[in-house]
């Protein structure tokens, strides 16, 4: 998701690593959001979103001249990761708040509407056409998200489909394949469960997933 879909310039961020003996986490300056254009080998430098924190995740949206940024402090026991938005014109950025949320991803609908995990199970959802950030909630199968995505965690590893109309996303702990039906239009996301990715795990620690332009879940 971190490709520029008129440029093909590549989006990224640099973020913390894990601190020495007798260093602690706030002396990390803070990370930035660069551009690669593998055309010209030139590398753009986007600023630092937020002092002493790391960026985990970049989605541009080239046409509207934004990017959607997860940053990462790596607190413990709840990371402080806050959903931002960067115009890329006057490389400013938005802050739309603390999601508490580790491992963050962003993905954007078929109307350029930025989806964010949020704590607790439930999802921001930021339209750049009215400058609007609302919080939503999901339903699994009918009924209210697992406990381990609606008590303390949140929902992980996303990525969408070729017309950005489905969420799809494995959950680290859930044991699950899930979807997402970003072009509903109730008052929460439904969402559905695709069976067990490992039939006889009783836990799994999953932090990986893509889906290929084909709609292939990997």
């Amino acid at each position: 998701n971190n490709v520029g879909e008129k440029t093909g310039k590549i989006y990224f961020g640099s973020k913390q690593g894990y601190p020495e003996k007798g260093e602690t986490r706030d002396m990390y300056p803070g990370g930035y959001v660069f551009a690669y254009d593998p055309k010209t080998g030139e590398t753009e430098n986007f600023g630092m979103p937020k002092p002493h924190h790391g960026v985990i995740s970049v989605t541009p949206d080239e046409a509207r001249g934004l990017c959607y940024i997860s940053t990462c402090d790596d607190g413990r026991p709840i990371e402080h990761s806050h959903f931002m938005v960067l115009d890329m014109k006057t490389k400013t950025y938005k802050d739309l708040g603390d999601s508490e949320h580790s491992y963050a991803f962003i993905v954007l609908d078929n109307q350029g509407r930025a989806y964010h995990p949020w704590r607790g199970g439930t999802i921001s959802r930021y339209d750049p056409n009215t400058g609007k950030e609302e919080k939503i909630s999901v339903t699994v199968d009918g009924n209210p998200p697992p406990k381990e995505i609606s008590k303390d965690g949140a929902i992980l590893n996303w990525d969408w489909s070729p017309d950005h109309k489905t969420l799809w996303c494995v959950e680290m702990t859930t044991n699950q394949l899930y979807s997402f039906d970003l072009a509903a239009t109730g008052a929460k996301i439904p969402g559905k469960s695709h069976g067990k990715i490992l039939e006889n795990a009783k836990s799994t620690d999953c932090r990986a997933m893509c889906v290929d332009k084909q709609g292939k879940v990997w």
